[in-house]
């Protein structure tokens, strides 16, 4: 389990032909959106021996591409002094993420909602209504939602990354993407706004990627969950395999 949930943001940058340094010690990349979330160390070393010079060489990576970045380490295998580190860097621990995958053989379709229409995005008109609710929970400036929209959208349903909407009365109101690697598929970018929270749009949403996930071939469904969204996810049949400290 913890190797496919490794693979995860490997094969996106892979797929997606994004810049990324996979090295013995480090695996990075950049999708040059000024978002650190959207820009990371997504593998690190896993012992104490160079870490200051690791560290600097990745940093001053980000540093000349001008890009905020994030640093995701594996609890289990975490260096000591690499929060320290990271710190000295003013990067701080954003928490305990859960990386967890889905029983396929025993998921089943979870439609709470009946209001909502989910749709896979397919149109640019889409994709900006998707960035723009998405851009809302996450924070995304005007610019990061247009480089996302750029870098990340292709109309083709058949995409390796492929984007949800759904819409309530035509309008917006959560989203989701699915990335579908020779490893299985993985799940992305679930956000609902705020005034729409606790309706079942999220359920809704997340089980028609899934089932698409499943349907497209996938014998494996994964992501990294929110610390607060461990439920949710366990809810829809996920299991935790694996954590990971996020410093930003």
């Amino acid at each position: 389990m913890k190797v496919f949930l490794a693979n995860c943001y490997p094969n996106m940058f892979k797929l997606l032909k994004l810049d990324c340094h996979d090295e013995p010690d480090c695996l990075y990349g950049a999708t040059e959106a000024p978002h650190p979330l959207l820009n990371g160390v997504y593998r690190g070393p896993v012992d104490s021996a160079n870490l200051s010079a690791i560290v600097t060489e990745v940093c001053r990576y980000f540093e000349q591409k001008q890009l905020p970045h994030s640093w995701w380490a594996d609890t289990e295998t975490e260096p000591a002094g690499l929060a320290a580190e990271l710190a000295s860097r003013k990067m701080q621990c954003l928490g305990r993420f859960p990386a967890m995958e889905l029983n396929v053989h025993t998921f089943r379709v979870n439609n709470t909602s009946n209001d909502v229409e989910i749709i896979q995005v397919s149109t640019d008109k889409q994709m900006e209504e998707w960035t723009r609710v998405a851009g809302t929970v996450f924070g995304f400036t005007d610019e990061v939602r247009k480089i996302f929209e750029q870098r990340f959208f292709n109309p083709n349903k058949d995409a390796p990354l492929v984007h949800y909407l759904a819409l309530k009365n035509g309008v917006g109101v959560a989203t989701g993407s699915l990335l579908k690697s020779d490893d299985g598929a993985y799940v992305f970018n679930i956000a609902t706004l705020d005034q729409e929270r606790r309706k079942g749009y999220a359920t809704a949403l997340s089980s028609r990627l899934i089932a698409d996930g499943i349907a497209a071939g996938a014998a494996r469904v994964g992501l990294v969950a929110s610390p607060e969204g461990t439920v949710f996810w366990e809810r829809l049949g996920f299991e935790t395999g694996g954590c990971y400290h996020i410093y930003a």
